[in-house]
């Protein structure tokens, strides 16, 4: 046995007397012993341990017999009782909406303890010498709540951080998710609307199934006076909508599935901002286009560096200002804004900091040769308008865009079936 007694001999041996004079082991000598009139109840491990010390000086095999059942008792409770974690996991609430508002101490001790308290109801209501009654039950509650443990209240607390942070179970933030996002969604822009006058653009974003899975969508509230809606009533605004759709799906896929070394790799760059290797300078010829410089040792987000900068300076050179190149507008049409003899054969026009490995060996070898022939690396023969300058603008030859005439299609002259109708064509 421990020496533990050693420091409470005096108490033990003042009421070794009152605890073998009760024959019965549940009888409430035995439990006023144990508690000894102290406000503060005793840890279970105090109380178990004070039994064994007494456990020792019992003569009567009865009594020796009942101890021991005790003991087996309570050693069968132990191996029942679930760990905080296992406790927390089975009383987890899998219903979303449960997650709507931030959960209190009080919300989340129902779902923890919801049988210690209705033990506790059952108790004080037979107590109360009633029917078991709904109408008590909140009170008892109520009342147990206020009375928990210290190690109760901390597991509580872990609980309800956890949950406040994680919300409801995947799963069901998928299903809810899938029934009410877009409603939600509607609401609250309508919402903002009337109640302060607000119009809003959300990019929205969440996780699917799969690994490294993103679902990333744009919401928007309806327009009311102008014709069309924010994202598509201009070409620069789909253009910014498209970058912006990029740039928040980068971040998200960072957001919902971070790497380990990420923090570490930001530390390193701004710590060895000088071991980085130098990008070779983009030499400018007397009309302003880039010459190709070398990329030995040039690592790949160098070189995507180059790319950008040699295709800004052409396009420098034909607007006559320093607007940034509409990467998103010559993706979509690239024969109407750039020589595709520049390029080479189905190469597709994207951003250069979006370009692969093999996109930008391929472009820089076309590149060497035209260097080898004294050709301009890069020509554009259009642009937008608004990145014209004004002297340039004054020359300007807009683009005439025809639309695609009908194919004639000659009438047959045969008579045409009666359950067809009749193909006719007029001319004015």
């Amino acid at each position: 046995m421990s020496d533990w007694y050693v420091s409470f001999e005096e108490i033990l041996a003042e009421h070794k007397d009152d605890f073998l004079a009760a024959k019965d082991s549940q009888s409430t000598c035995r439990r006023q012993v144990l508690r000894n009139d102290d406000p503060v109840d005793l840890p279970k491990a105090l109380k178990r341990a004070i039994r064994h010390y007494y456990y020792q000086f019992i003569t009567d095999e009865d009594d020796r017999k009942a101890e021991d059942d005790i003991f087996r008792a309570e050693q069968e409770a132990d191996q029942s009782i679930v760990s905080p974690g296992e406790r927390e996991a089975n009383a987890r609430p899998k219903d979303a909406s449960f997650y709507k508002k931030q959960l209190t101490d009080w919300d989340v001790a129902q779902k923890l303890f919801k049988q210690e308290m209705d033990d506790y109801d059952k108790e004080e209501q037979q107590k109360m010498g009633v029917p078991h009654s709904i109408k008590h039950r909140t009170g008892h509650a109520r009342q147990w709540f206020n009375s928990m443990t210290f190690g109760q209240k901390k597991e509580v607390q872990q609980a309800r951080d956890k949950w406040n942070e994680e919300g409801a179970p995947p799963e069901s933030q998928a299903m809810y998710r899938k029934r009410n996002l877009k409603k939600n969604l509607d609401a609250f822009s309508q919402e903002v609307r009337r109640t302060m006058g607000c119009r809003i653009v959300m990019l929205v974003s969440h996780k699917k199934p799969g690994e490294m899975s993103l679902g990333v969508c744009i919401h928007e509230s309806e327009p009311l006076a102008c014709k069309k809606a924010f994202t598509v009533s201009s070409a620069g605004n789909k253009e910014w909508v498209a970058d912006g759709f990029k740039k928040f799906s980068e971040w998200s896929k960072q957001e919902f599935y971070p790497c380990d070394n990420e923090d570490e790799n930001d530390n390193q760059e701004e710590e060895e901002p000088e071991d980085k290797p130098s990008l070779p300078e983009i030499v400018l010829d007397k009309e302003g286009f880039g010459q190709l410089p070398s990329r030995t040792d040039v690592p790949l987000k160098g070189q995507q560096e180059l790319i950008h900068q040699i295709v800004h300076a052409s396009y420098k050179v034909f607007t006559g200002s320093s607007k940034p190149v509409p990467w998103g507008v010559i993706s979509s049409d690239p024969a109407t804004y750039v020589d595709l003899n520049c390029v080479p054969k189905g190469f597709v026009f994207k951003d250069p900091s979006h370009m692969r490995t093999v996109d930008v060996n391929r472009l820089w070898r076309h590149w060497e040769l035209r260097k080898l022939g004294g050709e301009k690396l890069i020509i554009f023969v259009g642009s937008r308008v608004a990145d014209l300058s004004a002297a340039r603008l004054a020359n300007a030859i807009p683009l005439e865009r025809t639309k695609k005439r009908k194919m004639y299609v000659e009438i047959d002259k045969e008579p045409a079936k009666p359950s067809l109708p009749a193909q006719c064509s007029t001319t004015r």
